[in-house]
């Protein structure tokens, strides 16, 4: 039976749409139809259904031809880009290159794309923006002024090295200022013309000193010199004074009738110092200060080594505490009264004194103690109920913590030269792996040689690693 309804028979969809299929009775019986199917070039007319010719390229009806329309598929290629701006990625593919989400690495620019994306991670490293790297740590400033090389990210500061222009603030993690460092030679001998610059140094720390006023922050670099500083030292009031090594010799300090050095209130890092053989008064005293004290040796002080009270903070790290006080005296290595200390990695050992020689602990003080050697000359020489001891050799049983050997009594020939204040150790002692490295713990001993640097790694107790 023969259809005589017009209807569309080129397949287009639009047209479709308005004119329906042969099966569309009232759509397609109307003008509008045809109309429509003329416009896109479709055949309209009676027509027998299914008897268009499709090997003519096009639809006939036996009333009028028209060229059906090219259906073929568009080539994916031509589809609408992925993305037109960074906005529109998303991680980890996280930037717009040539319509494409891709990594940094997969731009034309890597770390321009990844400043552009994030100001605060301006470096692309491998297929990730981050904030820093080796030779690059533009973004690490302020309390994060070092790069970590593992995770690419800006850390505050641990070590004075890492501050190579001044020194490390180590209780904020900032660089101390660039611009306020003084620097001090006992052999300059030009002492008039000093203006604190490395060529025209100062001849005494006092001078320099004098530079930091109240509530401001400072870096003395002192040079060794031929004779020891014999100056007393006072730090005082709120200011915040670094006292480090200038070179690779070793400043030495040697003063009587007072303290050798006194911080009063005040915040002190010192690292690479020695103080030595005041008769009559500890070396060092502490009166409601901050005091880190790295790498240093206080030897041979008949006074007493430090004296810390009045809610002063100590951190002695990779430091000696040797051969100091008298069997005639009350006398310690070091007196904590109503202070706080964290002595880590350190040599408390050849001390002398009428009571007990090596710590003692009065009025609430206390603290904690890992990673060291604490053996005096008549054992035991450790009096602090508050004092949490692990991971060391001491001279001392019944303290409170974990993995510590008790030694009874002190041998001279486990050190260099103990008497003459020299508590390098030998080789093949008991310190040798009887403690154990922690993170944070001090990455090298007292001469900057390395330590295991891997958490619960075994260490060698005490400053020196033979």
């Amino acid at each position: 039976m023969i259809d005589l309804r017009p209807w569309l028979v080129c397949g287009a969809t639009a047209v479709l749409a308005a004119c329906g299929g042969p099966d569309d009775a009232p759509a397609c019986a109307s003008d509008d139809c045809a109309t429509t199917c003329a416009t896109a070039g479709c055949t309209t007319g009676t027509s027998t259904e299914g008897s268009a010719d499709s090997s003519a390229g096009a639809s006939s009806t036996g009333t009028s031809t028209v060229p059906a329309p090219d259906t073929t598929v568009a080539d994916s290629s031509s589809t609408a880009p992925e993305c037109t701006i960074d906005d529109e990625c998303a991680a980890p593919t996280p930037h717009c290159s040539m319509g494409t989400c891709v990594t940094c690495s997969a731009t034309p620019d890597p770390d321009g794309a990844c400043a552009a994306l994030d100001p605060d991670a301006p470096l692309c490293e491998g297929d990730a923006c981050v904030q820093c790297r080796e030779g690059d740590t533009t973004v690490c400033t302020g309390t994060v002024p070092v790069c970590d090389a593992a995770t690419n990210t800006c850390v505050g500061c641990t070590e004075h090295a890492q501050c190579p222009m001044s020194a490390c603030h180590l209780d904020e993690g900032s660089c101390m200022p660039e611009d306020r460092v003084w620097f001090v030679d006992g052999d300059a001998g030009s002492c008039g013309a000093a203006t604190g610059a490395r060529a025209a140094p100062y001849c005494t720390v006092g001078d320099a000193l004098a530079q930091i006023g109240q509530a401001s922050r400072g870096t003395l670099r002192v040079f060794a010199a031929s004779e020891p500083y014999t100056e007393a030292i006072t730090i005082d009031g709120t200011r915040t004074v670094a006292v480090l090594a200038a070179d690779d010799g070793v400043p030495e300090f040697d003063a009587t009738g007072a303290p050798t050095l006194t911080v009063d209130g005040a915040t002190l890092f010192a690292w690479r110092l020695r103080w030595r053989s005041n008769a009559q008064d500890p070396a060092v005293v502490l009166d409601d200060a901050i005091a880190w004290i790295d790498r240093s040796e206080i030897v041979q002080n008949q006074g007493g080594g430090i004296d810390a009270s009045n809610a002063s903070s100590l951190h002695l790290r990779t430091s000696i505490l040797g051969a100091g006080g008298t069997g005639l005296a009350d006398r310690q290595a070091l007196r904590v009264d109503g202070a706080t200390i964290d002595v880590v990695a350190s040599t408390i050992a050849g001390n002398d004194s009428s009571m007990n020689a090596s710590v003692r602990c009065l009025g609430g003080g206390g603290g904690s103690l890992r990673n060291s050697i604490v053996v005096g000359l008549d054992p035991p020489s450790i009096s602090c109920l508050a004092l949490d001891v692990a991971d060391s050799v001491v001279d001392t049983p019944g303290l409170g913590g974990e993995g510590n050997t008790v030694q009874g009594s002190f041998n001279a020939g486990w050190f260099v030269d103990a008497a003459g204040g020299d508590f390098h150790l030998v080789s093949g002692t008991l310190f040798e792996d009887a403690g154990v490295w922690h993170t944070g713990d001090p990455p090298v001993d007292l001469d900057g040689d390395p330590r295991p640097t891997r958490d619960g790694a075994l260490d060698v107790v005490g400053a020196d690693v033979p």
